[in-house]
């Protein structure tokens, strides 16, 4: 789809634009050229390669697939903050401000794939949808930014947080240092 037509300020002639091309498709071939004394990779550098290729198919296969992840209509898209446990009243509030979209903030005990599951399924049946879930157990983790001991496991946790999130499908979630 064409953007917006282009306004010519004042003072200035318009010149149509010509369309860039890219690459040029008379190339056939290419041809690298090594020196000499490195034209056989050595055994170490074969097996950086074949660990570089592993790890790269593990990250492949560590992805969602892309059907699982929602496509939305475009636009902005608006949501209301409610708290860790939003009560009916709270959730009709929003569905008669005439947002869709909420954010849930959670923490503690309720940081788990229970709780996510169970919220989601509450604002669900009020008609809206959940946006982010928040988790105040991995929200400006000093272990992490600062280096400190238990960083590891911090990242652990955010990173059970994360797959947490997707295995409700919400796919976006904030985080502060």
């Amino acid at each position: 789809m064409p953007g917006p037509p282009c306004v010519t300020p004042p003072g200035f002639a318009a010149r149509p634009r010509v369309p860039r091309k890219l690459y040029d498709d008379s190339v056939k071939e290419i041809r690298i050229i090594v020196p000499e004394n490195e034209n056989r990779a050595s055994a170490s550098s074969r097996r950086e390669f074949a660990g570089l290729a592993a790890g790269a198919a593990l990250l492949a296969s560590c992805r969602p697939s892309a059907s699982k992840v929602p496509t939305f209509a475009p636009g902005i898209k608006m949501s209301v903050q409610v708290g860790g446990d939003p009560s009916a009243e709270d959730l009709q509030f929003v569905k008669q401000l005439g947002v869709e979209w909420v954010n849930l903030n959670t923490g503690g005990p309720g940081g788990t794939l229970e709780n996510f599951r169970r919220l989601k399924k509450r604002v669900e049946e009020a008609g809206l949808k959940v946006w982010n879930i928040g988790n105040a157990n991995v929200h400006n983790m000093e272990e992490v930014t600062l280096n400190l001991p238990g960083r590891d496991r911090k990242i652990a946790e955010y990173i059970e947080y994360l797959h947490n999130l997707a295995k409700i499908g919400v796919f976006y979630t904030t985080y502060a240092h």
